[in-house]
């Protein structure tokens, strides 16, 4: 699991690559919302690679708004993460959909909730993914 590179504003751009915000995350559906895009030109090199979405990516909320899951839609095209999302890529694509799913159910925000430290809601990656 990876969260999303820090200081990106100086790349935002009106076209491109769709930058993955925690307002295109909601509770109870793993759809994203994105209704509200902001669009980057990323920067060359790792952190361009590291932060890119592929389909079938979990993209789960560490920050505020905790726990709140999307899954990567085939189709999406070009999209990064920004540093209050974090991304996990399952070893068997095919598992995505369903664990998606299984991370918006009550028990597992339930867990994620209880992890939450600091003044500020926020998870650490070892426990957005360890419920």
């Amino acid at each position: 699991m990876i969260s999303g590179s820090r200081g990106w504003a100086k790349y935002y751009s009106s076209e491109g690559a769709l930058f993955i915000r925690i307002g295109n995350l909601d509770y109870g559906t793993t759809e994203l919302d994105l209704r509200e895009k902001q669009f980057v030109a990323p920067p060359v090199g790792a952190e361009g690679i590291r932060t890119r979405v592929r389909p079938g990516d979990l993209l789960v909320s560490i920050t505020g708004d905790t726990g709140m899951v999307g899954l990567a839609p085939e189709g999406l095209g070009d999209a990064y993460i920004n540093q209050h999302v974090a991304l996990a890529r399952p070893a068997i694509p095919e598992t995505a959909p369903y664990l998606a799913l299984a991370f918006t159910s009550p028990c597992s925000l339930t867990q994620l909730w209880g992890a939450q430290r600091g003044v500020k809601n926020s998870l650490g990656l070892g426990e957005a993914l360890s419920t």
